[in-house]
Protein backbone atom coordinates (compact mmCIF):
# COMPACT_ATOMS: atom_id res chain seq x y z
CA UNK A 1 0.00 0.00 0.00
CA UNK A 2 2.08 3.07 -1.52
CA UNK A 3 -0.48 5.45 0.90
CA UNK A 4 1.01 3.74 3.85
CA UNK A 5 4.31 3.66 3.06
CA UNK A 6 3.91 7.34 2.32
CA UNK A 7 2.14 7.93 5.95
CA UNK A 8 4.96 5.74 7.54
CA UNK A 9 8.12 7.78 6.02
CA UNK A 10 6.19 11.17 6.91
CA UNK A 11 6.06 9.87 10.58
CA UNK A 12 9.42 8.73 10.89
CA UNK A 13 11.57 11.08 13.28
CA UNK A 14 12.79 13.36 11.54
CA UNK A 15 10.56 12.76 8.91
CA UNK A 16 10.92 12.08 5.77
CA UNK A 17 9.88 15.08 3.21
CA UNK A 18 10.73 14.40 -0.19
CA UNK A 19 10.90 10.99 -2.08
CA UNK A 20 12.55 10.17 -5.42
CA UNK A 21 10.66 7.24 -7.25
CA UNK A 22 11.91 5.91 -10.47
CA UNK A 23 10.01 2.24 -11.15
CA UNK A 24 8.91 2.43 -14.20
CA UNK A 25 5.17 3.41 -15.86
CA UNK A 26 3.25 1.23 -12.95
CA UNK A 27 4.63 2.94 -9.96
CA UNK A 28 4.18 6.27 -11.85
CA UNK A 29 0.50 5.25 -12.46
CA UNK A 30 -0.02 4.35 -9.05
CA UNK A 31 1.40 6.84 -7.41
CA UNK A 32 -0.50 9.69 -9.42
CA UNK A 33 -3.79 7.63 -9.20
CA UNK A 34 -3.09 7.83 -5.18
CA UNK A 35 -2.69 11.34 -5.06
CA UNK A 36 0.40 10.55 -4.07
CA UNK A 37 2.45 13.16 -6.46
CA UNK A 38 3.08 16.88 -5.28
CA UNK A 39 5.98 17.10 -8.01
CA UNK A 40 6.16 14.91 -11.34
CA UNK A 41 9.62 15.66 -13.46
CA UNK A 42 9.70 14.27 -17.31
CA UNK A 43 12.78 13.91 -19.61
CA UNK A 44 11.72 14.31 -23.13
CA UNK A 45 14.89 13.28 -24.95
CA UNK A 46 15.36 12.83 -29.08
CA UNK A 47 15.84 9.16 -28.78
CA UNK A 48 13.57 6.36 -31.07
CA UNK A 49 12.34 3.40 -29.25
CA UNK A 50 10.99 1.57 -31.87
CA UNK A 51 7.73 1.51 -33.07
CA UNK A 52 5.56 1.37 -29.81
CA UNK A 53 7.92 3.69 -27.95
CA UNK A 54 8.49 3.33 -24.22
CA UNK A 55 5.39 4.36 -22.10
CA UNK A 56 6.03 6.39 -18.97
CA UNK A 57 1.99 5.53 -17.60
CA UNK A 58 0.36 2.17 -17.69
CA UNK A 59 -2.61 4.28 -19.11
CA UNK A 60 -4.02 7.37 -19.94
CA UNK A 61 -3.94 9.65 -17.07
CA UNK A 62 -5.63 13.71 -16.83
CA UNK A 63 -2.55 15.89 -15.12
CA UNK A 64 -5.71 18.55 -14.69
CA UNK A 65 -4.18 19.63 -11.14
CA UNK A 66 -0.48 20.28 -12.26
CA UNK A 67 0.71 22.95 -13.96
CA UNK A 68 4.23 23.20 -16.19
CA UNK A 69 6.50 24.97 -13.52
CA UNK A 70 10.16 24.92 -15.34
CA UNK A 71 11.43 23.63 -18.68
CA UNK A 72 15.21 23.19 -18.16
CA UNK A 73 17.19 22.33 -20.98
CA UNK A 74 19.84 19.56 -20.31
CA UNK A 75 22.58 18.28 -23.14
CA UNK A 76 20.32 17.73 -25.45
CA UNK A 77 17.40 17.05 -23.57
CA UNK A 78 14.67 18.72 -21.55
CA UNK A 79 13.25 18.43 -18.12
CA UNK A 80 9.98 18.94 -17.83
CA UNK A 81 8.65 20.13 -14.16
CA UNK A 82 4.85 19.73 -13.30
CA UNK A 83 3.77 20.89 -10.22
CA UNK A 84 0.30 20.32 -8.07
CA UNK A 85 -1.96 23.57 -8.24
CA UNK A 86 -3.90 22.31 -5.00
CA UNK A 87 -0.87 22.09 -2.80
Amino acid sequence: DLGALVTALGARQPPVTSVLCEGGAELATSLLEGGLVDELVMFVAPRAFGPDGVPAFSRALPLDGFSLAAVEPLDGDVALTYRQRSR
